[in-house]
Parts: structure tokens; C-alpha cells; sequence
């Protein structure tokens, strides 16, 4: 019985087969196979003929999604699979899809960037099993941080039942303007108050009572510290193209700048709805490598998404606008995380509103200040009326960069105004 359960478990490793093919690969009758297939760990995928068997390696972890209301559903089940694999099983129609890695919408809740470098840190002096390459994790340490940290991550998903509990019952401090202060002093000592956003700029997230605000902060402003004056000019910068692109009927993140002994640039939360309520998000990263398998730009991976269906003509359109704008005032950092959809019951709902648009070629680097020379950008990929369309968005968005009396003029003097 031994050897059989080792030869059935080697036909599964990389694949999960039918009782005929299980008999096939390890040479067992076919009322051997299915015998040693009822004591072993395995899980029956459909029914009949069409039936295969996945072995699991550990006990499945139910994954819950909180309603905008802030209520808890659970909708599916998770198993670890032999070789990185998952197999998911929802429960609303006890149907299984199986991954032959990290399900893609997982994929945008590995921890990363400036808040994860604070929070891993502090979460590693009291739990080893935390490590800090979260890039490197396995499926199963991401799982164990899911399941035992991943409260306030991005989108409305939680892994295990102690998150939701946390999620729910847990009170919510208020955080008001007049805090902020505090809030970065809090993540310099190493503390990471709250929130997982990925992103490598300086940042907190918080709750000021009505609404989730992500908030971008600063250095500490100085009249003789061109670094900080330039990262004050790029959050006025951020916060002008997203009120231009509002205004062409985009919807866009909703921003205020807040001016205090820093710059900060506030952010409402899409994918928070008062206290508890929550909205799922994925991104353009986490889609592409699922359904396309490689790395493209903005223009490329939609037209990919939209011949497969996955994503509509008007959503297309607009990441082709986005990705010529973006081009046309310098942001040269529109890497697919930066676009994101609405994502509900395992379903795309739409493009979520834009963030993270600025010129970001004129960000500090390594304690520089680069001073790049400005060219018309090449937009072969997107069509000649959206590339039009973007240039005179991005005419009008330098012009209001000139007018705004927070820019410095050391910032300003680096746009083209051709």
C-alpha cells in the first residue's frame, strides 16, 4: 500500500489526473488506483468520466469577501497543491479551478514596497516565520501571512477566519489631518500603524472617521533642500493630473493636499466603503499574467485582454489614453500594477478609478536630481486619434502645472510647454 501511495502521489505531482491516467503513469490496476484513492489526500475534481483527482497537500483555508455593507461571505476554498500548484473550490456552485501557480488574484497581496519593509520588519522581531523577501515566499508562507496578518491588505478578500474576525470586530482608530505628523514619525521609528499598499514612495494609510485615505507625504520642506522641494512638486504634480483627467469624465482617485510642515497628498481608498465595508480590485499585472503569461505596456496588454474578452472596447480605450498621457507628461513608471480593475465574486466590474499619474521621470534618484531632457515619446501602439487626444490632455495638464503656485519653478523649467 506503501509503494502504491508513493506512485500515485508522484503521477500527481505536476498534474491532476483522471483514474485511468493515474493507472496509465504508475502502471496500477484501475480497482487498485481507486481503493488507494480513497485513504489517500486527494480531492475529486467533476463527476463521471470527466472526473480527476488533485492531491492536496495540507487542509484547505476558506477564503471570505466582505461586502461593501462589511459583511462576511465565505466564497471559496483554498488547497495547496505539490509544486507550487493551488486548486480552488467556491462554494456556491462546489465548481474547482485549478492553477498551475499563485492564483491571479493573489497575486497583487504579496506584500511589497515601502509599507511592507516597515510592517515585515516589525512582524519578523515577534514571528520568524515572517520573512522579509516576500518576493521569494513560497505559497505556503504566503498563506501562513494571509491567514495570520493579511487584514488590511488591497481588495476585498480575506484568508482564513481569524482576518475576518480581526476585520470586523476590531475597533478602527480615527486619524485626522492634524495626526499625520505623528503617522510618519510612527513608520521612521519602524512601526507600520496599519495597511499593506504596495508602492515604493512614502506613504500611510488610515481611517479619519468616514472614509479609508491613502496618504503620500513629503520630506520635511526646507527652501534649501531641492530633494524635498521636488517631491513636494511631484505630489502637486499627481494631484493636478488626476483632477485633469476628472475632468475629461475618467474616474480618477479622489485627492486633496493638505500643507503642513510637509506636503501631503490624500487619497480616498476605492476599495474601502466607510468603516468595514470593502471593494475587490485586481490589477493589469495580476490579468496579464494570468491570461496573457508575458509582460507588455498598458496599450499592448489591453488590446491582448480585450481580443480575449476578458476586458471591454471602452475599457481599452481608455488605458490606450492613459498610456499615451502618461507618456506625453513624463511618466515613465506606468508598470502594469499601476492600473487596476474592479473585481467582485471572481469577476472583473470595470476599471477602478486612476492613481499613481505623474511625471515621474523628474523623481529623485539615489539623492539626485535628474534633469532628463524632454522628447516626444513614440506611441506606435496606440491609435493616431487617442495619441491627439492625449498630447492636448497633457498640453492643458503643463499649462495648469505653470499656473500652480505650489511648483517650484526649478520643476516647472523642466517641462516641455512645446
Amino acid at each position: 500500500m506503501k509503494d502504491n501511495r508513493i506512485k500515485i502521489q508522484k503521477a500527481l505531482a505536476l498534474d491532476n489526473l483522471s483514474s485511468v491516467q493515474i493507472a496509465n503513469k504508475t502502471g496500477l490496476s484501475q480497482p487498485t488506483v481507486s481503493r488507494s484513492l480513497a485513504d489517500l489526500p486527494v480531492k475529486k475534481i467533476g463527476a463521471g468520466r470527466a472526473s480527476r483527482f488533485a492531491w492536496i497537500e495540507d487542509s484547505a483555508e476558506p477564503i471570505f469577501q466582505i461586502s461593501p455593507q462589511g459583511q462576511a461571505e465565505k466564497v471559496a476554498f483554498i488547497y495547496r497543491q505539490p509544486n507550487q500548484r493551488c486548486l480552488l473550490e467556491f462554494t456556491q456552485d462546489n465548481k474547482t479551478q485549478a492553477f498551475k501557480n499563485l492564483p491571479h488574484f493573489m497575486l497583487d497581496l504579496i506584500p511589497s514596497g515601502f509599507l511592507a519593509e516597515i510592517g515585515l520588519e516589525q512582524i519578523h522581531r515577534l514571528d520568524s516565520r515572517v520573512t522579509m523577501n516576500s518576493l521569494h515566499w513560497s505559497h505556503e508562507d504566503l498563506l501562513y501571512f494571509l491567514t495570520h496578518y493579511g487584514t488590511d491588505l488591497s481588495g476585498n478578500l480575506l484568508f482564513g477566519r481569524h482576518t475576518v474576525e480581526a476585520w470586523l470586530h476590531i475597533e478602527t482608530p480615527i486619524v485626522k489631518e492634524a495626526d499625520y505628523a505623528r503617522m510618519v514619525k510612527e513608520l521612521a521609528s519602524g512601526i507600520n500603524p496599519g495597511g499593506w499598499l504596495v508602492g515604493k514612495q512614502p506613504k500611510f494609510t488610515c481611517f479619519n472617521g468616514i472614509e479609508h485615505l491613502l496618504v503620500k507625504y513629503s520630506p520635511k520642506l526646507d527652501a534649501h533642500d531641492p530633494l524635498a522641494i521636488r517631491y513636494k512638486d511631484l505630489l502637486v504634480c499627481e494631484f493636478l493630473a488626476l483632477q485633469i483627467l476628472g475632468q475629461t469624465g475618467l474616474a480618477v482617485s479622489e485627492a486633496k493636499l493638505v500643507q503642513s510642515e510637509r506636503l501631503y497628498l490624500q487619497l480616498k481608498r476605492f476599495d474601502r466603503v466607510g468603516q468595514k465595508g470593502r471593494l475587490g480590485v485586481i490589477s493589469l499585472k495580476a490579468l496579464a499574467e494570468h491570461y496573457i503569461g508575458e509582460t507588455q505596456n498598458w496599450a499592448l496588454t489591453a488590446d491582448a485582454l480585450f481580443q480575449q474578452g476578458v476586458i471591454n472596447e471602452d475599457e481599452k480605450n481608455t488605458i490606450h489614453l492613459l498610456y499615451a498621457f502618461g507618456a506625453f507628461i513624463g511618466n515613465n513608471d506606468r508598470h502594469l500594477a499601476n492600473i487596476s480593475f474592479y473585481f467582485e465574486d471572481f469577476e472583473l466590474k470595470g476599471l477602478a478609478p486612476i492613481y499613481d499619474m505623474l511625471p515621474m521621470r523628474l523623481m529623485p534618484k539615489n539623492g539626485e536630481l535628474p534633469t532628463p531632457k524632454w522628447q516626444d515619446p513614440a506611441l506606435f501602439d496606440v491609435e493616431p486619434e487617442l495619441v491627439q487626444q492625449a498630447k492636448e490632455l497633457a498640453k492643458y495638464y503643463i499649462k495648469r502645472v505653470f499656473e500652480n503656485y505650489l511648483i517650484s519653478y526649478d520643476t516647472k523649467k523642466l517641462f516641455n510647454q512645446g
